[in-house]
């Protein structure tokens, strides 16, 4: 029985994407409460393409707003966040999420609603970075009815 709905990645119908490649696709997910490894901003980052080169860490990192705070930061992009990023806030932790979304391969990410209790100033970093995720990525938003969760 032929369907009439089709999903698509990269022009390429899902069916017909091999069950490991179709994982590597969607392998970008965001939620609102991020834990990065105990490790610098950098190699936070890094984990989105391990094979990734300096420039295009930097430029991730400058798409999802990371640069704008980490240069604040005593080590700069090599400062070290602590135990699931603990030396970071949420909003900044996401950031870098978005940066490891960007970096990775995979054309489809999906997002939870993730400005929910944020700063201002973080807010404003988040939503800038999502800005520049949903112009290179196909964005999947997953929301919530307030208070059912």
């Amino acid at each position: 029985m032929n369907s009439l709905i089709s999903i698509r990645i990269d022009g390429v119908d899902i069916r017909q994407i091999v069950q490991d490649k179709r994982n590597d696709c969607l392998t970008s997910e965001i939620f609102q409460s991020v834990d990065l490894l105990d490790d610098t901003i950098y190699n936070n980052i890094k984990v989105g393409s391990p094979h990734a080169s300096k420039q295009e860490i930097i430029m991730a990192a400058d798409k999802a707003q990371v640069l704008d705070f980490a240069w604040e930061l005593p080590g700069g992009m090599h400062t070290r966040v602590g135990k699931g990023g603990i030396k970071l806030s949420n909003g900044k932790k996401l950031c870098i999420r978005i940066a490891q979304a960007l970096l990775s391969h995979a054309s489809i990410v999906l997002l939870e609603e993730v400005v929910d209790n944020l700063s201002a100033e973080d807010e404003r970093y988040t939503q800038q970075a999502i800005q520049e995720l949903v112009k290179l990525k196909a964005v999947v938003v997953m929301a919530y009815p307030w208070g059912t969760i």
